[in-house]
């Protein structure tokens, strides 16, 4: 599956290097501390972010992308049935989970 081709315009010649995160968007895997870690290297255009999923968390973050003014550095396409094509055309792949939101009490 991950041979499958990718067309997406952040893959292709003389792109930027593309971050990749993928999950659910729910506060445990806080995209949201992502997109604002990442910022200062985006808005310098270094990189994308690209983060494929949804869920809950969708408004909020694409109102924080808006508000630091990141809409041309951080994608979020929703989700992908087969996310391994982007995997390998990626830079790197990003966890962000908060692992406080997984521990049992």
């Amino acid at each position: 599956m991950a041979d499958e081709p990718l067309d997406h315009p952040w893959f292709g010649p003389g792109q930027p290097p593309v971050l990749l995160a993928v999950g659910r968007f729910t506060q445990q895997k806080d995209f949201g501390t992502l997109i604002r870690a990442s910022s200062r290297v985006l808005e310098r255009g270094d990189a994308r972010l690209l983060i494929l999923g949804d869920g809950p968390e969708r408004s909020h973050l694409e109102a924080l992308v808006s508000t630091l003014g990141l809409n041309a550095s951080v994608g979020l396409p929703g989700w992908v049935g087969n996310p391994y094509p982007y995997m390998v055309g990626a830079a790197a792949f990003v966890l962000s989970s908060d692992g406080k939101a997984s521990r049992p009490s």
